[in-house]
């Protein structure tokens, strides 16, 4: 039984001399941070998706620290583990006249046996002088992309479910075994690329760890010759995912700890392809959809050879299955899942699209008409077992064509970050828990559940109920809409080489109470008040805007600057009014 023997302030009586939060603070900045990482059990394709979101979060609010955030520190370690994923080689298989790909990980026990390796401890992966490999986080990222981009699938439309785990809904399990990829991950993808693109300075040079240059040259030639014409799909494909192999290889034991410098010409080129074909595999699969964005791909091996010895007998893998060389795959449709266009609606800039978007995912079997709300898919009766423990669940009920809070609200969070805000609030009224019945969803209002059971379950009494409460994805997208709705995309700016603060919200015009306000709290410790005496939307042609920001009674205009605005930051600012107009 677990017992707390640590002393106590609250068991000892001790009073503080500084309030709670001061307390903590001084504490925290006498502590080291320790991460610990341990293999559990596969490597799910989706978990590089929220990296992005917190580099673009913490920008949001110090967009001046962004130079030191990508430069300065440069601790960012690599994951060392003892399951390896499987070249093609070992995990493209004939199953009874059906090429899958299965044994995707191998546990490499004479790795765990080394002295150096402590398979019950955090591993960091070293270079062959036993030095723990650290990078800036630019160098982290432009490696994430790198490796992602050389796992988009022969179509160039999804990133491949190569580790043996699927994406976001891991009842989908069943996809890696059918050389499965994400089209949701392709989105998060691109995000990341556009990111890094814009951000590389072609009048510098950029040292990385060779491998990690190895990787972006190769994989740079061969999209070079893709774009010239010289490679088909296939062919590109087939490269690059040699390429990959032959990286990883590389780096299972150790790296060398040398450095290869690549141009900022050259990096910008590669990045700069790397998008394009992106975009190119994401038009395709929007094509592929009929207009509504899949979120998942299987590939059928359409012509395939077994690998066979010198003897004549088929060549075995570690998974005891025959050997397969694919010459060609074909892709195969899926149904309709919510978090495709949830993810795609991250990268659109376009209104109108993101508005036909939308439209055309409300007119799908996405929406359920009796709850309004949208479920994590349409029917999936069509699907075969084979697929994943969800075809086993009954309709409506868990990942199968429910309302899975955490994906509902992020496709809720896109359509306010795609400028949408009359969608969204027509949208929030049924959707967003505390507006809606508390007989039906059988518990309070003001908690989120894991998921709602929606009217596809045969049992009529679960309709609009929530099930499994718990702090999940779900909490974080509504912290995400909160401080757009009241703060903005971006309050904190850079213009003119100076930090400025700008409030600008997108409020609808009934949030406001009887006195044209609304109140938040923003950055811990400051109480913003807007007053709206017109009871106008802050958006839209006759929407209303801040037109002067008052602290102690002073009136600073439209926005703050400089040390006004980095006192808001650091909370030292108790009490923010903005007036509307």
């Amino acid at each position: 039984m677990y017992r707390d023997v640590s002393p106590s302030i609250f068991r000892k009586n001790i009073e503080l001399a500084i309030d709670e939060d001061a307390f903590l603070q001084e504490v925290t900045e006498l502590c080291s941070q320790n991460i610990e990482a341990k293999f559990g059990e596969g490597y799910w394709s989706d978990h590089f998706d929220y990296n992005f979101d917190l580099v673009e979060d913490y920008l949001r609010i110090f967009p001046d620290k962004k130079e030191e955030f990508l430069y300065g520190n440069a601790t960012y370690r690599f994951y060392d583990s003892v399951e390896k994923v499987m070249p093609r080689s070992e995990k493209y298989v004939d199953n009874n006249g059906k090429v899958r790909q299965y044994g995707a990980l191998k546990k490499d026990v004479e790795k765990s046996r080394r002295e150096d390796f402590d398979e019950n401890d955090t591993n960091w992966l070293k270079d062959e002088n036993g030095n723990i490999i650290e990078v800036s986080l630019f160098t982290k990222m432009l490696f994430l992309a790198a490796i992602k981009f050389a796992t988009l699938d022969p179509e160039g439309m999804g990133v491949e479910m190569e580790g043996g785990k699927p994406g976001w809904n891991d009842a989908m399990n069943g996809l890696p075994g059918l050389i499965g990829s994400g089209i949701a991950e392709t989105m998060e993808l691109e995000r990341i690329v556009h990111f890094l693109a814009d951000e590389i300075d072609p009048s510098k040079d950029y040292a990385l760890p060779e491998e990690i240059a190895y990787l972006i040259r190769e994989t740079a030639a061969k999209l070079s010759a893709y774009k010239a014409g010289e490679l088909s799909d296939f062919e590109y494909w087939d490269a690059v995912a040699t390429v990959r192999e032959n990286y990883r290889d590389r780096v299972w034991i150790t790296m060398t700890g040398k450095e290869e410098t690549l141009s900022g010409k050259e990096l910008k080129e590669y990045l700069d392809n790397a998008h394009e074909k992106i975009l190119k595999g994401i038009q395709k699969a929007k094509e592929f959809g009929d207009g509504l964005m899949p979120t998942y791909i299987t590939y059928e091996a359409d012509d395939y050879e077994v690998v066979k010895d010198a003897e004549g007998n088929p060549v075995l893998t570690h998974y005891g299955l025959p050997a397969v060389k694919v010459n060609h795959l074909t892709p195969v449709k899926l149904p309709a899942f919510l978090e495709g266009p949830a993810r795609y609606l991250k990268t659109l800039s376009d209104k109108e699209e993101a508005l036909n978007l939308v439209k055309t995912v409300k007119a799908s079997d996405l929406y359920d008409r009796k709850l309004k709300m949208y479920k994590t898919s349409v029917p999936i009766d069509a699907l075969s077992m084979e697929n994943g423990r969800v075809r086993a669940f009954t309709a409506g009920w868990l990942e199968r064509e429910s309302i899975f809070l955490h994906m509902a609200y992020k496709y809720q969070l896109g359509i306010l970050e795609a400028g949408l805000y009359d969608a969204f609030y027509e949208e929030l009224q049924t959707v967003f828990i505390p507006f809606v019945d508390p007989a039906v969803y059988g518990r309070s209002t003001l908690e989120n559940s894991s998921f709602i059971a929606s009217s596809l379950n045969p049992d009529p009494s679960t309709h609009g109920r929530g099930f499994q409460a718990r702090l999940s994805g779900s909490n974080t997208e509504v912290l995400s809409m909160w401080s757009t709705m009241m703060a903005g995309k971006n309050p904190f700016t850079v213009e003119n080489g100076e930090l400025t603060f700008r409030l600008q919200p997108a409020l609808v015009d009934w949030l406001f109470d009887d006195n044209g306000e609304v109140e938040f709290q923003l950055c811990s410790n400051t109480k913003v008040t807007y007053k709206n005496p017109a009871h106008k939307s802050t958006y839209g042609e006759n929407g209303v805007a801040v037109t002067d920001i008052q602290i102690d009674g002073t009136s600073y205009g439209t926005k703050l600057t400089g040390e006004l605005a980095e006192k808001v930051r650091n909370g030292e600012i108790k009490e923010i009014i903005c007036e509307l107009g």
